[in-house]
């Protein structure tokens, strides 16, 4: 069985799942199943029937996880959320002075008030799809205004990140697409991502994809 079980792990890490020849109804659903097989180093084994089971085997590359866990959904207190942003972030970045959280619906709305070469400055930003993988949250920069309401180029943005935040955070200037390092905060041993984020009055609603913590090492 062990021989057997060897063999059949190498043909599938060669050849594309065949076990929905004759089936096309359940094709998607199996391929996707043999490409998770794969993934965490699973063989399939079939019986005399044609039935298949799964026996697990643990790959050195991708190691079975502790703890998994199904989506949910978080409601996080953008009042509260704002305070720990004034108190973490201004001690990374000396410009900083303070930062105001909003929004509606899928957008959500920062505030940013800063010192730039010495002046006051204000920059409202506008950003949408909220993303979070490997422990970066990611978002896009729908809008971003000045004082009086004046929009501002977003290379310029970009150019004052690189300079003042490239610790904490980068924005692409022709994407815009926003990204803030969140390692301090989240151990690497836990795997989270975010299937949507809305905003309902002081409060940002995220629904979280399924996840998994790893065996500490």
């Amino acid at each position: 069985m062990r021989h057997r079980a060897k063999y059949l792990r190498s043909q599938l890490s060669r050849q594309p799942c065949s076990s929905t020849r004759g089936r096309p109804g359940r094709a998607l659903g199996a391929e996707k199943s043999c490409l998770e097989r794969r993934a965490v180093g699973g063989a399939t084994l079939l019986g005399a029937d044609g039935a298949g089971y799964t026996e697990i085997m643990v790959s050195d590359l991708v190691p079975r996880p502790l703890v998994l866990w199904d989506g949910f959904g978080l409601r996080c207190d953008l009042d509260l959320l704002e305070r720990l942003a004034n108190r973490e972030l201004p001690r990374r970045v000396a410009q900083l002075r303070e930062v105001r959280i909003g929004g509606a619906g899928a957008t959500l709305e920062v505030r940013v008030r800063a010192a730039w070469q010495g002046l006051p400055a204000q920059l409202v930003a506008a950003v949408s799809d909220l993303q979070l993988h490997r422990r970066f949250l990611g978002c896009r920069v729908v809008s971003l205004h000045g004082p009086l309401g004046i929009p501002v180029p977003i290379s310029l943005v970009a150019a004052a990140v690189r300079r003042f935040g490239r610790e904490v955070a980068s924005l692409d200037p022709v994407d815009g697409i926003l990204l803030v390092d969140l390692r301090r905060y989240i151990p690497g041993e836990v795997q989270l991502g975010i299937r949507s984020a809305i905003v309902s009055g002081r409060v940002l609603e995220i629904e979280l994809s399924p996840g998994s913590l790893a065996s500490p090492a």
